[in-house]
C-alpha cells in the first residue's frame, strides 16, 4: 500500500472527529519523500518506526476504522518528520488532539472503559479529600452555581478569559501555530475553574478543535501530584456539563 492509495477511502459512515484524524494521518503520510520516481512506502515507514510487523494496522487507521494508540502516533509523527524536508501540515499537539476526539467515538474502547473512570475518579476524588476525610460518606460531585450565588454579585457565571477570545481570533484569522501556542500559554497559566470556562466557551463557539488541543495540552502538562489538577479540571467540567470532556481527561491518567 502507497500513500496514493489512500485517495480512493469510502468516508461514508466514518465519524467526523474520526475522519478528521485519519485525514490528518494521510496528510502526514503524503509528505513522505520521492525516492527513485517512487514514495517512499508504508513498509519503509513502519521499519524507520520500529512497528515492522503493523502494515495491516496501519492500513485501517489510514482509513479510519481503527485509532492507534499515543504511542504509535507520536512515532508515527517523529518519523514521518525525519524522513521529510518539507513542513508538516499539522502539529503533533494537534495530531494527538485529533486522536483524542477519534478515540472518544470508538465503541471498542469506550464502553468497557465507563466503569474504571468512574473508579478512578472516586480514588482521586478520595485523595483530594485527604487521609482524614470519612471514607464511609459519599461525596457528591459538584453541580453548577445558581444565579446569584456568588455572595450576591449577580453573576451566574465570571467572564471568558481574554485569551480563549483571541485563541478564536488567530484561529479565524488562519494563525492556526499561534492559537496552539497560546493554548499552552493558558494550561500553564490558568487555574482549572479557568481553563474549564474556556473549554465551554470553546464549545458554545463550535470550536471543537480548541476544546480538544486544550484538554489534550492540560493532561499532558499537569501528571503531577498525582494528577489532582486534571482530576480538579475534571470535575469542574462535569459542572458546565461537559461529561465527555471530563472522561477524556480522566483517560490520560489512566
Amino acid at each position: 500500500m502507497r500513500p496514493g492509495e489512500i485517495q480512493s477511502t469510502v468516508d461514508e459512515g466514518l465519524p467526523e472527529a474520526r475522519l478528521r484524524f485519519k485525514n490528518a494521518l494521510v496528510s502526514l503520510l503524503e509528505r513522505l519523500p520521492v525516492q527513485g520516481g517512487r514514495r517512499v512506502s508504508c513498509a519503509k515507514l513502519l521499519r524507520a518506526m520500529e512497528y515492522g510487523s503493523a502494515k495491516s494496522s496501519l492500513s485501517r487507521y489510514l482509513h479510519g476504522k481503527n485509532v492507534p494508540s499515543k504511542r504509535f502516533v507520536e512515532a508515527f509523527y517523529k518519523t514521518v518528520g525525519n524522513l521529510t524536508a518539507t513542513p508538516l501540515p499539522v502539529s503533533l499537539e494537534e495530531l494527538l488532539a485529533l486522536r483524542t476526539s477519534a478515540e472518544a467515538t470508538d465503541r471498542r474502547r469506550r464502553e468497557p472503559r465507563q466503569a474504571a473512570l468512574a473508579r478512578t475518579l472516586e480514588e482521586f476524588k478520595q485523595q483530594l479529600l485527604g487521609p482524614t476525610a470519612d471514607k464511609t460518606r459519599s461525596v457528591a460531585l459538584p453541580v453548577p452555581h445558581d444565579a446569584g450565588d456568588r455572595q450576591g454579585n449577580g453573576f451566574a457565571e465570571p467572564p471568558t478569559p481574554q485569551a480563549a477570545i483571541e485563541a478564536i481570533q488567530l484561529v479565524e484569522q488562519g494563525q492556526d501555530g499561534q492559537a496552539v501556542t497560546l493554548l499552552s500559554r493558558l494550561s500553564e497559566h490558568l487555574d482549572p475553574h479557568e481553563v474549564a470556562q474556556c473549554v465551554a466557551h470553546f464549545r458554545r463557539r463550535h470550536h471543537d478543535d480548541l476544546a480538544d488541543t486544550l484538554i489534550q495540552i492540560y493532561g499532558r502538562d499537569h501528571r503531577e501530584d498525582q494528577g489532582r489538577q486534571v482530576i480538579r479540571l475534571s470535575m469542574t467540567l462535569r459542572e458546565h456539563q461537559l461529561q465527555k470532556d471530563a472522561d477524556i481527561l480522566l483517560t490520560m491518567l489512566t
